[in-house]
């Protein structure tokens, strides 16, 4: 994170420190701050891999049954919707975004897993 922090003192654009900084937010739970720094980094530059780990984050916690709920809801709707736009990534081009913390819901992923397919 420091050195991180330390790239965009001296370059405020420097996209790959933005993203990073993003990712290691979210994968602390910190998905509100995270997703200010990759937005700042999708103005900059759209592209639809940064889009993806904006509207697909999932904290490794939940305050409720409730809030796992919603933010499962919120995710398919994501999904759903990226797939109807048709926003799609090659896998072969970048590190693919996992659905990793769904597995911990046990709920029924298939959904999930579809959309992510027919995205990358």
């Amino acid at each position: 994170m420091d050195a991180y922090q330390k790239a965009l003192k001296l370059d405020s654009s420097f996209i790959p420190a933005l993203c990073a900084i993003g990712h290691l937010l979210q994968d602390q739970g910190e998905l509100e701050e995270g997703k200010q720094f990759l937005q700042r980094a999708y103005e900059l530059k759209p592209d639809p891999l940064v889009r993806i780990v904006i509207e697909t984050a999932l904290p490794p916690l939940y305050d409720s049954l409730d809030d796992l709920q919603k933010r499962r809801e919120s995710l398919d709707s994501c999904l759903a919707k990226m797939v109807d736009e048709c926003v799609t990534v090659d896998p072969t081009e970048c590190v693919v975004p996992t659905t990793f913390y769904t597995a911990y819901h046990g709920l029924n992923d298939k959904s999930v897993a579809e959309s992510f397919g027919k995205i990358f």
